[in-house]
């Protein structure tokens, strides 16, 4: 019943039904590139990030409009962001589109703890900016998408 949208550095959301505003929630130092609803609908995770700038990720809860917290490990910019199926787990993926020049930098694919924050695992594989990550259903494996003209499954539970 509620969509989010990034633009700029806000996150908005929205009613569905109505297009009416509900929120907008403001923070990000730079471009929101990427938003996703928890499953239970409390929480909107955000990306940020542009051109060779460090990435950011932030989790709000969508009652009260406030920054649960902000991850801001990913050296180049967040492009996407995924929750698990359970909601236990947060996927984000980055890249700069200057990757090749950026002093050697990687694209990661980094998986939190969607309660505390805390990071989980950092993957590395791709060589060109992380474009899309998405849990399978189940939650036990990743898949990443990205500018190298790759598609990745990571397996990231048993």
């Amino acid at each position: 019943r509620r969509l989010a949208t990034g633009a700029g550095d806000n996150v908005t959301v929205w009613d569905a039904d109505t297009g009416k505003l509900l929120l907008t929630l403001k923070g990000h130092r730079s471009n929101a590139n990427s938003v996703a609803f928890s499953p239970d609908g409390t929480r909107v995770v955000s990306a940020s990030g542009f051109l060779s700038e460090p990435g950011e990720v932030k989790v709000w809860d969508v009652a009260t409009g406030k920054e649960l917290f902000s991850l801001k490990e990913h050296i180049l910019p967040v492009s996407s962001v995924a929750w698990s199926p359970d909601g236990q787990w947060l996927a984000s993926g980055s890249g700069g589109f200057e990757t090749g020049l950026s002093k050697g930098w990687l694209p990661e694919l980094k998986v939190w703890n969607a309660l505390t924050g805390q990071e989980i695992l950092t993957l590395k594989g791709h060589t060109d900016y992380i474009q899309s990550v998405a849990f399978s259903p189940d939650g036990k494996c990743l898949g990443t998408g990205s500018s190298d003209k790759t598609v990745k499954v990571w397996k990231v539970a048993d």
